[in-house]
């Protein structure tokens, strides 16, 4: 097993799984960024049962506190991405990773979607991803240029909103 140094900076034998974790969120956040980046240390045991419930049981929670630190709403995510080393989790307990049970590592959330598949839409009743993001604009059929109008109305109300908040706080 590999040591790895834990906070107090010590040494230890237990095992952490590194995660990459990117969130993005469907509003702007005081900077103007829509994504925020992170790392993780998810400890791994040899008790895993799989993949898909070492990721449900361990990430997602952390997740929901992330969101608290950043001051971000979990209700405006509207995807999660991670990479993560599975070769150690496999080392660890013998299953397959969760590239290998075909999941990509990515979730998509937002109210009026018609992609998701049934683990993201119980994220989104568990955890409250994606609640208050209406993407159903992305169900219809409108061109490139009609999504682009939309997209650009949004923002335009975004960035006035940010303004008019900014001027009441003066």
């Amino acid at each position: 097993m590999r040591q790895i140094i834990t906070n107090s900076n010590k040494p230890s034998k237990k095992a952490y799984m590194h995660v990459n974790v990117i969130l993005t969120f469907e509003t702007w956040n005081e900077y103007g960024e829509t994504q925020e980046f992170f790392d993780l240390y998810l400890p791994v045991s040899k008790k895993e049962v799989s993949a898909v419930q070492f990721i449900h049981n361990k990430l997602f929670k952390k997740i929901v506190k992330q969101c608290q630190r950043l001051n971000r709403s979990a209700g405006d995510l509207i995807k999660i991405s991670t990479a993560g080393n599975w070769d150690l989790f496999a080392e660890v307990t013998g299953l397959e990773s969760l590239i290998e049970e075909g999941h990509n590592g990515k979730w998509y959330f937002g109210k009026g979607r018609t992609d998701i598949d049934s683990w993201e839409t119980e994220l989104m009743e568990i955890f409250g991803f994606g609640i208050d993001a209406d993407l159903s604009y992305l169900n219809d059929n409108s061109t490139h240029d009609q999504m682009m109008e939309k997209w650009l109305a949004r923002y335009t109300l975004q960035q006035q909103a940010q303004v008019n908040a900014t001027q009441t706080n003066i």
